[in-house]
């Protein structure tokens, strides 16, 4: 029977590959009528679904070396999702936008929400986005670009990367922009030239010139906005609102 890790060696032969990938065996458990082998599974290059053929060698000192060959065992390429968008006027310094939740100034950043004709940087964080470092800003055709409108925005940088498996992880992608228009409001992520475009729903653009005020009922003048006192509770009131 099996007493070491070292006596398992477990091979992937991808399909339309010459080469095997051997896959670290990390434990194994031996019952009456079979092993149960756990590995982590190699990482196969490509964007393209793929299937593999499994080998399990075993190899135990004085006795004949032998191979166990499995089925097919299919590998696909994950559907990339925007798990979150943030609007920052200006970014903190170092190599990330957003620290702790908050742009430059301890300002908070916006959440699915973007000024109109105010510069500034965007914050994806995309789960399942392939090949990344964190830093990258190459320009290349398979790099991550930003849709807004007929316009496309290349990717700033890599800031920050987690969950990582193989060549995918969960990372935030910085882009600098300058939303001109609401026809730029129903934005889409081309991750990169192989894959479909993912569409960012929700997203809401403002005109930041826009402001309202709490004016007195009585005389007009701009206030504070606010309800009233405490001993009031149980009174009905209003305010009205003036958009300047």
């Amino acid at each position: 029977s099996l007493g070491s890790l070292d006596q398992l060696e477990v091979s992937f032969r991808v399909n339309g590959s010459s080469s095997s990938l051997k896959a670290p065996v990390l434990s194994f458990r031996s019952s009456l009528d079979a092993t149960s082998v756990t590995v982590s599974v190699p990482a196969i290059g490509g964007l393209a679904n793929r299937s593999a053929v499994i080998d399990v060698k075993v190899s135990i000192a004085g006795y004949e070396t032998r191979v166990a060959t499995g089925g097919a065992f299919l590998f696909y390429v994950p559907t990339p999702a925007v798990l979150s968008m943030r609007y920052c006027s200006s970014c903190n310094a170092g190599q990330r936008c957003i620290v702790n939740g908050q742009c430059s100034g301890q300002q908070a950043a916006l959440v699915s929400r973007v000024p109109l004709s105010r510069p500034g940087v965007v914050v994806l964080s995309v789960q399942n986005s392939f090949n990344l470092t964190v830093g990258d800003a190459s320009r290349s055709l398979t790099r991550p670009r930003l849709q807004l409108g007929s316009g496309l925005i290349d990717l700033w940088r890599v800031s920050s990367q987690r969950d990582a498996y193989g060549d995918f992880s969960t990372a935030s992608l910085e882009f600098a922009v300058n939303v001109t228009s609401t026809s730029q409001c129903s934005p889409a992520v081309l991750l990169n030239s192989l894959q479909a475009s993912v569409f960012l729903s929700g997203l809401t653009c403002f005109d930041p010139s826009v402001i309202l005020e709490c004016h007195s009922v009585a005389t007009g003048n701009a206030s504070a906005c606010a309800g009233p006192a405490v001993a009031q509770d149980a009174q009905g009131y209003f305010f009205i609102a003036r958009v300047v």
